[in-house]
This record gives C-alpha cells, structure tokens and sequence, in this order.
C-alpha cells in the first residue's frame, strides 16, 4: 500500500525562520492570504500531470475516469521524489492542509468562504469536513487549519519595502508605518525561495515501473495479434513437387514460419495443369477441412479403365 503526505515546518530562527512544504500525492497545502486562496502544491497524479501540460482541461479532469491514479507516493519504493519548498510566513495568513477526501468533495471556493468566515482554526477545520461528509465523503478526510498570529513585525517590514519607506528597516520593525501596500502574494512568497531540488535517484521509481509494466503488456498484445494472424490459417503449398497442406500463411510472417499440417500423397504431376501455380504461389484456406476439399477438387480425374474386349463365340 501507497499513502500520500502533505506537511510544513517552520524552519530558519528570528527574522529569517520561513515555512518549510513538504508533498508527495495528492493530499494539498493552501495558503488563504489577503482572503485569497491558493493551491501551493502540486498533485502527483496522472490526470493532474496531464492538466499542468496542457492536453486536459480542469473541467476534463474532474470527470476522468483516471484521475485517482497516483504517480507518487510513500511505501511502494524505498526512495521517493519530493517537492519541497520555502514560504516566507505573515502574520494573518492561514494555512490549509487537506487530503482528498476534503479537495474531492469540496471546491476551493467553498473551502476559502469557510477560511475567511470562521476566525478560530479548530472551527474552521471541524466545518470543512462536515460539508465533505454532506457531499458524499467516499473518502478518509484529514484537515488541519494553521494561523500565523506573529511574523516579528515581518509584514509591516514588507510593506514598508514595497512602499518606498526611506527609513531603514529597523526603524520600520520598531515603528510599523501605515500598510499602505499589502505583503506579497502566495504565489510571490513561494517564487521568492527557489525550490530545493532533490537529488536524482537512480533506482526504480513507481512511474518507471508502472511505465515498463505498460510497455510491457503492449508488446506482449502485439506478439500475440500478430501470432494470431500468421498462425489463423491454413493454405496448400508445394515442398518441392509434393503438394502438402500448410498452417500459417504463404512465405511466412516475421518470425512465424509456416509449418506443415498435413501431408496429402500427391505431386504436382498429379494436379490439373491450371491450378498448379496457385499452389505454387500458396493457396490460402480458411480451415484445414476446406484445404482438404481443395486438393481433391484440383486432382486430376483418373484414367477411364480400359473396355474389356467380347469373348469370342
């Protein structure tokens, strides 16, 4: 079995300590900042892939019939690529992480109209899986709800950059100045600190596995079509000047050879002149009961016994 992980640390010390996001699957992290909600991770998910390069639509996606299919997970390969990445923290903002039986069931505007109305976070959280629960909850629903109540004055600091405030910083974070300019968006807070990359892994990842047992089972489909065909019929041949009945097709194909089924007794001295080179060429029959019929029907009548003569009186 496979499980997947969404989680988030606060990591640095003082002024620099940023949110450390962790995911791995489907499960999710919002960040609702400014009252807007924005997906931060990615689902490791067929569909979702399919989505992010363009060849489905969101509203394709949510009807596919593979869209609970998983290309990463924890448990079934001892390593496992994950996306991890930074979040510079403001006070205000509020954190979601979920898994899917929350994000199936409910939508992202029906999750950041919850965020933004109830202000205590066990609320908040305790609501959001009611409302899975009411529209069908055919999943496990997991949702933990996170404030920012402090960031060391962080966002007045922010603002006070964007602003064009010419008193240096440390006087902004002992007087905060008026917000004129709100903090950065999520979508900036997590472009600002470039994602760590992981180290390549050279052992075989679900994907490559998954793609190689595909790959797999589509050759083995060909093989098995194409030794369906070159072995689906009979046809009459000639082995040198015996006329013999063959399975498989004239000359062959690939590698499936024709193979003699059946030996028939005559020669090609014995079969009428226009049907010799049909049998030269191979005569293709459907069943080994019409290939019989065939070779009796191009034998050449025999002789008609000669007269007796009359006995003399």
């Amino acid at each position: 079995m496979g499980t997947t992980l969404t989680a988030v640390a606060l990591v640095g010390d003082g002024d620099d300590e940023t949110l450390a996001v962790v995911n791995v699957g489907d499960s999710r992290t919002y960040l609702l900042r400014d009252g807007e909600l924005d997906q931060l991770t990615d689902d490791h998910g067929l569909v979702a892939e399919l989505v992010r390069s363009g060849q489905l639509s969101a509203e394709e996606a949510e009807v596919h019939p593979q869209k609970n299919v998983l290309t990463r997970v924890l448990g079934l390969d001892e390593d496992v690529e994950v996306d991890c990445f930074q979040v510079v923290p403001y006070r205000g903002d509020r954190l979601l992480l979920a898994s899917d039986g929350l994000t199936n069931e409910v939508t992202d505007a029906q999750m950041a109209s919850v965020l933004r109305r109830l202000a205590d976070p066990q609320e908040a959280a305790a609501e959001l899986v009611r409302m899975a629960k009411d529209n069908g909850g055919s999943d496990n629903i997991t949702v933990v709800v996170v404030d920012v109540v402090d960031d060391d004055d962080r966002a007045e600091a922010a603002s006070a950059a964007l602003a064009g405030d010419p008193r240096p910083t440390q006087t902004a974070l002992r007087e905060p100045p008026v917000r004129d300019t709100p903090p950065p968006s999520s979508t900036q807070a997590r472009d600002a600190i470039p994602a760590a990359t992981p180290p390549s892994s050279r052992r075989l990842t679900f994907r490559v596995a998954l793609f190689v047992v595909v790959l797999l089972l589509l050759v083995g489909g060909a093989v098995v079509t194409v030794g369906w065909y070159a072995r689906g019929g009979y046809f009459v041949g000639l082995a040198g000047s015996k006329v013999e009945i063959y399975k498989g097709r004239p000359g062959g194909t690939l590698w499936f050879k024709p193979t003699v089924a059946e030996h028939t007794g005559l020669t090609s001295d014995q079969v009428q002149a226009t049907f010799v080179d049909d049998i030269k060429a191979g005569k293709p029959e459907p069943s080994l009961a019409a290939a019989r019929t065939y070779v009796k029907n191009v034998q050449k009548p025999a002789p008609a016994p000669s007269p007796t003569p009359a006995p003399q009186p």
